[in-house]
């Protein structure tokens, strides 16, 4: 694992009650599979949105495949082999759709930075992919298979419930403990947020690593979308700045619509940095004779 960004661990009770909390309350409604609207601070990327309707539309094949599968004919071993043989394929097609739009995020945020350095200037030297981008990929499909593996260990209880009811009474606090939409609903939830995270991620990886051959030149900033839905954190991270590549804060959390921005800004110890400025500006004249 890449040190450079340390994650953020989270007590797993309280990650189960946020979950559970933004799961809908009706047990018997199935989910809808499309990306929460009121998730993040703001209106996402068309890239974060193609990642997560896709990763939320082959979680809801999968979803009527079960459905399916536990209507049909077949013991309880027989369907509980198809469910699993299903839920193995949509990680596979999950993780191939993690590898897919993620680099398509991270190629959106090495053309931004390129935009902003062709504006101040500089010929962009092409990108240096850094270890983090890995990082974030990684943990993407780690977070599939944690959501395979959960879907898979309730569907167990799911499908006894539902083979139980033919020979015996079942109680309702079973039912519902035990429901299909219910543990749906978890999973796109879990999925939704991943996703969401995953291409905020890659986005800003991308523009580092755009940025990367000048990171002993140019200074950045942190740039909000400067509306009453950033946070606190991301306030104080744009008062803070300007940053070298190296301190440079990673994203504090998902949806975050932040931006890493070439700084026009210097800092306080002008003479510390005397060296970027006159290779910068050597940089420009350059740059203008090739024009």
């Amino acid at each position: 694992m890449n040190e450079e960004f340390p994650m953020t661990l989270i007590d797993n009770r309280l990650l189960d009650k946020l979950l559970m909390e933004a799961a809908a309350s009706n047990q018997d409604s199935p989910p809808t599979f499309t990306p929460d609207p009121n998730y993040g601070e703001g209106t996402p990327s068309q890239e974060e949105n193609n990642y997560r309707e896709e990763l939320l539309l082959l979680l809801g094949l999968l979803f009527i495949s079960v459905r399916d599968i536990q209507k049909g004919v077949g013991t309880g071993y027989q369907k509980q082999s198809r469910i699993q043989a299903a839920i193995d394929n949509w990680m596979k097609d999950a993780k191939t759709a993690v590898d897919t739009h993620l680099d398509l995020n991270h190629a959106a945020g090495i053309n931004a930075a390129n935009k902003m350095l062709l504006d101040k200037g500089i010929n962009p030297t092409g990108a240096t992919l850094r270890g983090a981008y890995y990082d974030v990929i990684h943990q993407q499909q780690l977070n599939v298979e944690s959501i395979g593996r959960e879907l898979s260990d309730n569907l167990r209880g799911n499908l006894a419930v539902m083979t139980a009811e033919g020979n015996y009474k079942v109680s309702k606090s079973a039912k519902t403990r035990f429901n299909l939409n219910t543990y749906f609903r978890r999973a796109q939830t879990r999925v939704d947020r991943m996703a969401t995270y995953g291409s905020t991620a890659s986005y800003i990886e991308g523009q580092m690593s755009g940025f990367y051959d000048w990171q002993n030149v140019l200074l950045f900033d942190w740039e909000t979308a400067g509306d009453k839905k950033v946070c606190n954190t991301c306030y104080a991270y744009a008062n803070a700045g300007p940053y070298t590549m190296a301190n440079f804060p990673f994203i504090p959390h998902p949806g975050c619509r932040c931006r890493m921005v070439v700084s026009s800004r210097v800092p306080h110890d002008i003479g510390m940095f005397l060296p970027l400025a006159l290779a910068t500006e050597d940089l420009l004249n350059q740059y203008n004779q090739n024009e």
